[in-house]
C-alpha cells in the first residue's frame, strides 16, 4: 500500500479491479469465446466486482470504460484513474442499462459458440460414415481436384488398378488411363472447369483403364461434379467389367453356335408356347412342313398335327406340361400342299429369360427313321460282308433249334469252320482281295447247302452250319465232306489263283451239348483238333476231346501262374564245329519248371503260349536272359568268339514291332547283332507271311543271322527258301539225323542236303546228334555244325560259366564223352 500511495494510487480497489480484469481476460479470450468475445463480459464482471465490494456500479463501470486496450479486435489491458478523478456524473439508470446490454451481448456469444460446436461434430460425424460407406463399397471410387490430382480413394479402387493402400493420393488421373485416352481427359476436364454449373460427366460410359503394372482393363464409369468453397471436384464411380465382358462373349459365342446348330441341324426343330404358338423353326422343319418362315410364325404348332380329334390334343398337349422331360410321339404332320408326312415327335420344356415356359420340339421324317431302324435292326443280325447271319443271330437259332430238338426229339449238328491258308491272302493280295475271297466263300457255302441249313460268319475268317433233323452223324459227315470238296477248289481273286481249305469242328445236339453256348464250345474243341491234325478235315466232338478241353483250360492257368511265379527257365545246348572241335554257339531252350510235373519242355506248352496271346512277353523274358548270360560268357576264357542261337516262333515274327524290341535288347545288353541267330521254322517261311519276311530282312540288315530250323519237315526246297530273306543257316531236323549212318534213304538226303545248302552259300547244322557214328559221318559229309546229346546234355547259365572258366571253348576235346 506504500507503494501506492507513492505513486498517488490511494484508494486499494484499483489494485482489485486490476487483477480481476486480468484474470477475465486470460479466462475469455482463451477459454470460453472467440477472439474479440472477452470485452462485455469484461465489463459486466468488473461491474460485479464492484457492486459485491460496496462500491458504486457506476464509478466500476466508468473505471473499466475509460481503462480498455484493444488492439486488433482482442483485449490486451486495462488502464484505471481513481475513483475520485474528476469525471462526469453518471446516472444509476444508465450503469444498469449498460449492465443488461452487455449480459445479452454475453449470452449471444455462447449460444452462438455453442451451436458451431455441435455443428462441426456433426460434419466429423457424416464424414466418418462416408468414409465407411466408401470402403465398403465394392465398386471403385475416385476424387480428383481441378487439376486432376486424386485427393480420395477407396480401397475397392486401389484394388482394382493394383496399387498399395495410399498410394494413389496425389497422383494424377492420367496415371490410371491409356496414353490414348491422356490427351482427351485433359480437354474433357477443362470444359468442366471452365463452366460455371455443376453437373454430371456422365453414367455408365465404357473405358478402359490402366493398371500399376501396365495392363488394360474394360470399366464402367460414372461421373459427376461438385462445386465446393475453394473450386470443384470430380467424383467418378467405377465397376470393372473384365469378368462381365467374360460372360458376355461367352453368351455371344454360346449364341452363335446355338445359331449354326439350329439352323444346320438336319432335324426339325420348333420353339412353341405352351399354347402352341410358334416362334422360331428352323429350314429343315420348314422344308418339312412346306412353308416360309413368315407363314410358320402365324401358325398354332397344335394345328399342324393331323387326325387328331380335341381329346387326342389334349392329351398330347397334357404329356408334354406334365413330363416337362423329353417325351416322345409318332404324329404325322399337315404339309401346306401335299398332304401330310409321318414324323416323330420329341418335346421338352424350357424356361425362358422372361420365366415364361415355351417347350422346343425336334422333328424327325417318320419314314426316313424307320428305314434307318430297319438297317440297324439288319445290321445287328446280319453280318455287313457276307450277308449271312452274324453271331448273334445265329447263337438265338440254335437255342431255337436245340429246344426244337428236345422237343420234337430229333438231332441237329452244329459245324465249325476256320479257313485254312486264308491269312497269307490277306496278308499279300491285301484286305480288298481277302474281304472278296469272304465274300465267295460265303456264296459258295449258300450254292452247296440246303435252303433249310442255316449258315452264319461268326468273325474274321470262321463260319458255322446249323444243320436240323440229323438222322445220323454220317449225314453230318457228308456235308462237312461237301464244304470241303467245294472250298478245295481255287478261287479267282483279282486274276490270282488262290487256294484254301477248311477245318471243320462237328457237335451233335442235344447229345454233346444241352444249351447253346456248350455245343458251341465244343465244336468249337473239335474244329481246333482238324486244324492240329494238319486241317482240311473235319472233326468230331467225341467225349475223349472234354478232358481235352478241360486240361487245355486247366493249362492256361498254369501257364499264366508260372509267368507270374517265374517258372519258367532256361537251358542252353551247346553247338561244336565239327572241323576243330571247338564251342561255337550255344542254343537257348526254354523250360517249364511245374512244380508237379518237373522240367517241361517247350514242344509241349509252345502252341499253347501262342494260342493264349503270352507267347510275346515270354518270347522277350527269354531274349532278355539270354542276351544277359551270353554278356558274361563273353568274358569268360576264349569266351570272345561265341554266338547265341534263338527260336522264334511265326507269331513273334508277324507282330511289327518285333525287330525293334530285339535290336533294344541287344543294345541293352551291349550284344552286337552279330552274335545273334534267329531260327524260325520251316512251316512258318513256306506260309510267305509279308510280315513275319520284313521282319526277317530287317534284323538280317542290323546283322542278325538267320537259320531255317527243322529244315525238310515241311516239304520245302532250297530254291524256295532262296528267294526268301538272306539266310545263313539251315538246320537239318533231327528226324533226319536219327537213323544214320545205317539208313540209306536218310543218308542220302543228308548228304544231298547239305551238298545243295553250300552250293547257295548256306551253312549247315545238324541237330540231334547222339552218337560217335553219326558226328563221324556228318563231318565226312561236310556238315559245318553239329549239336545234341553225344556232345552235352542241355546246361543252365551258370554251368556253362563253369565249362568255359575251366575248360575253354576246346572243351570238347577233354569232355567229348561226358554227360
Amino acid at each position: 500500500m506504500d507503494f501506492a500511495r507513492r505513486v498517488g494510487l490511494r484508494n486499494p480497489w484499483w489494485l482489485h479491479s486490476l487483477g480481476l480484469m486480468l484474470a477475465c481476460t486470460i479466462f475469455t479470450a482463451d477459454v470460453l469465446l472467440p477472439p474479440g468475445a472477452g470485452v462485455p463480459i469484461l465489463y459486466l464482471l468488473v461491474i460485479l466486482a464492484y457492486a459485491a465490494s460496496g462500491r458504486p456500479a457506476w464509478l466500476a463501470t466508468a473505471t473499466a470504460v475509460c481503462g480498455s486496450l484493444i488492439v486488433a479486435g482482442f483485449l490486451v489491458g486495462v488502464m484505471a484513474a481513481p475513483a475520485d478523478s474528476p469525471l462526469p456524473a453518471i446516472n444509476r439508470g444508465l450503469t444498469l442499462v449498460a449492465l443488461l446490454v452487455t449480459a445479452e451481448l454475453l449470452w449471444s456469444r455462447m449460444r452462438g459458440h455453442h451451436k458451431l460446436r455441435v455443428l462441426a461434430e456433426e460434419i466429423e460425424d457424416i464424414e466418418a460414415r462416408s468414409r465407411g460407406v466408401q470402403e465398403l463399397a465394392s465398386d471403385g471410387i475416385v476424387t480428383i481436384d481441378g487439376g486432376g490430382r486424386i485427393v480420395s480413394v477407396n480401397a475397392a479402387a486401389e484394388r482394382m488398378f493394383g496399387y498399395e493402400p495410399g498410394e494413389l493420393l496425389g497422383r494424377n488421373v492420367t496415371d490410371l488411363m491409356p496414353e490414348e485416352l491422356q490427351a482427351r481427359h485433359a480437354d474433357y476436364t477443362g470444359n468442366f472447369v471452365r463452366s460455371r454449373e455443376p453437373r454430371d460427366a456422365g453414367a455408365g460410359r465404357e473405358v478402359e483403364g490402366r493398371k500399376k503394372d501396365g495392363s488394360l482393363f474394360w470399366m464402367s464409369l460414372s461421373a459427376s461434379e461438385i462445386a465446393v468453397r475453394d473450386g470443384r471436384l470430380f467424383t467418378g464411380i467405377l465397376r470393372d467389367l473384365s469378368e462381365q465382358r467374360t460372360i458376355t462373349a461367352a453368351m455371344r459365342a454360346s449364341e452363335a453356335r446355338f445359331r449354326v446348330m439350329f439352323e444346320a441341324s438336319p432335324i426339325g426343330l420348333v420353339l412353341c408356347e405352351v399354347d402352341g404358338r410358334i416362334r422360331q423353326a428352323n429350314d429343315a422343319f420348314l422344308e418339312l412342313i412346306g412353308y416360309s418362315n413368315d407363314e410358320a410364325l402365324a401358325l398354332n404348332f397344335w394345328d399342324l398335327i393331323a387326325d387328331q380329334d380335341d381329346l387326342s390334343r389334349t392329351q398330347t398337349e397334357r404329356s408334354v406340361r406334365v413330363s416337362r422331360l423329353r417325351t416322345s410321339h409318332e404324329k404325322e404332320l399337315i404339309r401346306k400342299h401335299h398332304g401330310s408326312v409321318p414324323v416323330l415327335l420329341n418335346g421338352v420344356i424350357v424356361e425362358g429369360t422372361d420365366g415364361e415356359e415355351r417347350v422346343w420340339f425336334t422333328v424327325e421324317s417318320h419314314a426316313e427313321l424307320k428305314q434307318a431302324q430297319q438297317k440297324l435292326l439288319r445290321l445287328s443280325l446280319y453280318d455287313d460282308l457276307t450277308g449271312l447271319a452274324n453271331r448273334k443271330l445265329f447263337r438265338d437259332n440254335v437255342v431255337k433249334s436245340l429246344a426244337h430238338a428236345r422237343r420234337e426229339q430229333t438231332r441237329l449238328a452244329l459245324l465249325y469252320l476256320d479257313l485254312d491258308g486264308f491269312k497269307p491272302v490277306n496278308d499279300t493280295l491285301g484286305h480288298d482281295a481277302g474281304d472278296k475271297l469272304l465274300r465267295m466263300v460265303a456264296n459258295r457255302l449258300k450254292s452247296t447247302l440246303r435252303v433249310d441249313d442255316f449258315i452264319g460268319r461268326l468273325g474274321g475268317d470262321e463260319f458255322a452250319v446249323l444243320i436240323e433233323d440229323v438222322g445220323s452223324p454220317d449225314d453230318a459227315a457228308n456235308v462237312a465232306d461237301k464244304i470241303i470238296d467245294t472250298l478245295a477248289q481255287p478261287f479267282n481273286i483279282n486274276g490270282h489263283q488262290v487256294h484254301v481249305g477248311t477245318s471243320i469242328g462237328i457237335a451233335i445236339g442235344p447229345a454233346n451239348g444241352a444249351d447253346a453256348a456248350a455245343l458251341a464250345r465244343f465244336a468249337d474243341v473239335a474244329m481246333y483238333k482238324a486244324k492240329d491234325r494238319g486241317g482240311s478235315r473235319y472233326q468230331f466232338y467225341s467225349d475223349s476231346l472234354h478232358a481235352e478241353v478241360a486240361r487245355r483250360a486247366d493249362m492256361e492257368v498254369d501257364l499264366r501262374d508260372a509267368q507270374k511265379k517265374g517258372q519258367f527257365t532256361l537251358r542252353y545246348q551247346p553247338q561244336l564245329d565239327l572241323d576243330s572241335d571247338r564251342l561255337v554257339a550255344f542254343e537257348a531252350l526254354l523250360h517249364w519248371e511245374h512244380p508237379e510235373r518237373g522240367l517241361v519242355p517247350a514242344v509241349e506248352f509252345m502252341p499253347l503260349l501262342e494260342q493264349f496271346g503270352m507267347i510275346g512277353a515270354v518270347g522277350d523274358w527269354l531274349l532278355e536272359k539270354s542276351c544277359a548270360e551270353l554278356r558274361r560268357w563273353l568274358g569268360l576264357r576264349d569266351g570272345g568268339d561265341l554266338r547265341l542261337a534263338v527260336n522264334v516262333s511265326a507269331v513273334q515274327l508277324a507282330d511289327v514291332t518285333f525287330a525293334e524290341r530285339a535290336l533294344a535288347i541287344l543294345d541293352a545288353a551291349g550284344i552286337e547283332p552279330f552274335r545273334l541267330e534267329v531260327g524260325v521254322a520251316e512251316r512258318a517261311l513256306m506260309q510267305d507271311d509279308k510280315r513275319l519276311v520284313s521282319t526277317l530282312r530287317e534284323l538280317q540288315e542290323h546283322g542278325v543271322g538267320i537259320a531255317i530250323d527243322g529244315f525238310g519237315t515241311a516239304g520245302s526246297s532250297l530254291i524256295h527258301l532262296k528267294q526268301l530273306p538272306p539266310v545263313k543257316t539251315l538246320k537239318i531236323d533231327r528226324s533226319f539225323i536219327a537213323d544214320v549212318p545205317g539208313n540209306a534213304g536218310d543218308r542220302a538226303i543228308v548228304t544231298a542236303t547239305i551238298a545243295l545248302a553250300h552250293g547257295v552259300g548256306l551253312k549247315v547244322t545238324a541237330e540231334g546228334v547222339e552218337t560217335e557214328w553219326q558226328k563221324r559221318f556228318l563231318k565226312q559229309a561236310g556238315c559245318d555244325f553239329a549239336q545234341g546229346r553225344h556232345f552235352w546234355q542241355p546246361l543252365d547259365g551258370d554251368a556253362v560259366a563253369e565249362l568255359l572258366t575251366i575248360h575253354g571253348i576246346d572243351a570238347a576235346r577233354e569232355l567229348e564223352h561226358a554227360g
